[in-house]
């Protein structure tokens, strides 16, 4: 899909340029064999199908060898390894798209516009993988001396409380998970800042929830799996 939200992109990246990033993206598309596209923001519909339809004008789709094309590039490493570094940036990225995902998802939104594009329980999800992964294995920090902790990556998550709650695109009354206690040591818990409240402790985590989300009863077991998956990433280590 295409996650573009052409009305949202950070500074620096104008509508242009999306656009015509989205179009050289699903024209190779095109030209392997897809017939459509997914996009997020609907400006992007037509742009995204000229793609298609000027890639049929020039060759009949049909008789396009799809599947030798995918076989040349993509054959010869299924079984190799990718190879790249793990910055700091990368590591920071990751925590703010899990948490502004789950904030949002608290508040009954199932998306979040990060930097411009559109982000979805998968990508969140693909987010905390990524940093659990990099705790777990002590990935080295491109650039430094040091391997990926997972306190660093609590107090990543911590200082962008300022930058979140100071966000116009964040819900009122929002804040972000609280990662780290007055003692300086790992806490699971959540606080939210709404004028009605309820506490629900689920063993090792305590979270508050308004009463909308307390009768959403299947919500509150994915909480549940939720707080876990980006404040507790460290539990299972």
């Amino acid at each position: 899909m295409v996650p573009f939200v052409l009305s949202e992109l950070p500074s620096g990246v104008s509508q242009a340029e999306a656009i015509e990033k989205a179009k050289a993206g699903k024209g190779m598309e095109a030209r392997a064999g897809s017939d459509g596209a997914l996009v997020f923001d609907l400006a992007l519909v037509e742009p995204v199908a000229r793609a298609f339809t000027e890639t049929r004008e020039k060759a009949d789709q049909a008789s396009r060898p799809a599947l030798a094309f995918d076989e040349a590039l993509f054959g010869g490493k299924l079984l190799t390894l990718p190879h790249g570094e793990v910055t700091l940036k990368s590591v920071e990225m990751n925590v703010r798209v899990a948490l502004l995902y789950v904030l949002h998802w608290l508040y009954g939104h199932g998306t979040v516009v990060v930097n411009g594009c559109v982000e979805d329980s998968a990508t969140a999800e693909i987010s905390r993988a990524q940093l659990w992964q990099w705790v777990y294995h002590r990935v080295p920090l491109a650039g430094t001396s040091q391997q990926v902790d997972a306190r660093d990556v609590a107090k990543s998550a911590t200082r962008r409380k300022h930058n979140t709650t100071s966000s116009a695109s964040l819900p009122r009354g929002c804040t972000t998970p609280r990662f780290l206690d007055d003692n300086n040591a790992l806490s699971p818990s959540v606080h939210h800042d709404v004028p009605t409240r309820t506490r629900v402790a689920h063993e090792d985590s305590s979270v508050f929830l308004d009463d909308r989300e307390v009768r959403a009863t299947t919500k509150t077991r994915k909480l549940r799996h939720a707080i876990k998956s980006v404040a507790g990433l460290v539990l299972t280590t």
